[in-house]
């Protein structure tokens, strides 16, 4: 693909937005729900927490302030290890059968820091709990007055002694619910909500490879657009609706009068990209509208995979093509145009029957109507809209806007111009007018 770029339309950005105002809004809302009871549930778990502290001080019979530097560093690793033992297991569990407590080895080691005060020969205990300032008193008070016999019990030429008795600390105050932190809460989580869903939206705009506008169609694919059929919109009246096809289908039939040179008869070949685009109806539309402009039409079915325009039982096409029925007998005549099913046989067809069977068909078709409207397969799937588009004046390679990729229409332009098909245009079906570039939307906004 040549143009392989993409181009920003913030216009469209703005009416994607808005079009999904709805799940914005939704996002919004959950996030601001989730983020007040995250935020109510972790305040009402938080417990108030109460802690006490203590200070001794030990120091060797040899120790001074004046030590070289290998004795202090031998005193730092000693103190090291004598706020390790105060914390190992036999000691804590000695204290818990001791106070009488109900706690875990585990648990004990988290509410206790014992831990050495740097360049000094001075060791802080900090209990804290969750229960009450007493129990918290308790335990830190029972590890100040054992600590003395534990670590004497090591080092007999050591001196402990207690320079800060057990005193209540300061600690975080639990956080309180009130009505300003709600409100920030709230706040907080719709804006949150609502960057998540936009830019949600538009990160996966961005990464869609469908056709949604005229602008990509001529961007992406190099072709003109023929026109925009608008799908139905919920909460619109039939006649506001009606009015809407109605004028998209005179801009398409505009194009297609002047499409070639020959004013007596025109020929036109409508395919798809991929299965499951709805071109019978678009084929129907198209017959009606020469209709009003007083143009005698032809629809031929020669999409023989899916026959669609009448029941299998009728002869068509087929039985034409292998010489079972006449171009006649085999028309059904219409009180505004006329319709060449497909036909009753079933047997698999020679391709070459189809290329050379469709000549003269479409030439008895020349002799007696103004226009001529060919249904093929989707390009994607056969050769067949490839070797029918030569017989006529151009192919209306319909896309179904949103689930058409760009490079599938690609390939099929590119499969057409191989057999040296004219493409006519483009049209696309199921046009979303709420990302309608303004030039889509000029005609639209007049049939509302």
């Amino acid at each position: 693909m040549e143009n392989d770029y993409y181009m920003i339309d913030f216009q469209e950005i703005k009416k994607l937005l808005w079009k999904k105002r709805s799940l914005i809004l939704a996002c919004a809302v959950f996030f601001a729900l989730v983020f007040t009871v995250v935020s109510y549930n972790r305040t009402k778990s938080e417990k108030e927490l109460y802690a006490a502290e203590a200070a001794i001080v030990v120091m060797n019979s040899t120790s001074s302030v004046n030590n070289s530097e290998d004795n202090s560093i031998n005193q730092s690793e000693a103190l090291n290890t004598y706020a390790e033992i105060l914390k190992s297991a036999d000691i804590l569990q000695l204290m818990v059968d001791t106070l009488n407590l109900s706690y875990t080895y585990d648990e004990m080691r988290s509410m206790i820091t014992v831990e050495p005060v740097s360049q000094s020969f001075v060791i802080n205990i900090r209990t804290v709990s969750t229960i009450s300032l007493e129990e918290a008193d308790e335990i830190c008070d029972y590890l100040e007055r054992i600590a003395p016999d534990v670590i004497s019990r090591y080092d007999k030429q050591v001196n402990v002694q207690t320079i800060s008795n057990v005193h209540k600390v300061d600690t975080p105050q639990k956080r309180k619910i009130t009505p300003i932190t709600m409100l920030i809460t709230l706040v907080l989580g719709t804006v949150v909500g609502t960057c998540f869903s936009m830019a949600y939206i538009i990160i996966r705009r961005l990464l869609d490879d469908t056709i949604h506008t005229s602008d990509e169609v001529e961007h992406y694919l190099d072709r003109k657009v023929l026109g925009v059929i608008p799908k139905p919109e919920k909460g619109k009246s039939h006649q506001k609706c009606g009015e809407q096809l109605r004028e998209a289908y005179r801009t398409l039939c505009f194009g297609l009068r002047f499409a070639t040179n020959d004013e007596s008869h025109r020929s036109f070949l409508l395919t798809a990209v991929e299965k499951g685009t709805n071109l019978v109806d678009l084929a129907e539309h198209i017959a009606l509208e020469f209709y009003t402009k007083q143009k005698k039409t032809l629809l031929i079915d020669f999409n023989l995979h899916n026959k669609a325009l009448l029941p299998s039982n009728a002869v068509g096409v087929v039985d034409i093509l292998l010489d079972k029925a006449s171009f006649s007998d085999s028309v059904v005549k219409g009180e505004k145009y006329d319709i060449l099913p497909a036909g009753s046989l079933q047997e698999e067809y020679d391709r070459f029957i189809i290329e050379e069977g469709a000549n003269k068909l479409l030439k008895q078709a020349k002799e007696q109507y103004a226009y001529t409207v060919v249904i093929a397969p989707a390009a994607t799937l056969t050769v067949d809209a490839a070797l029918l588009g030569r017989q006529t004046d151009g192919v209306i390679l319909a896309l179904d806007t949103g689930k058409t990729q760009a490079k599938s229409a690609r390939y099929s332009i590119d499969r057409l111009e191989w057999a040296h098909t004219k493409v006519l245009g483009i049209v696309l079906t199921n046009y979303d007018t709420h990302v309608a570039t303004e030039r889509d939307s000029l005609y639209y906004n007049t049939a509302q």
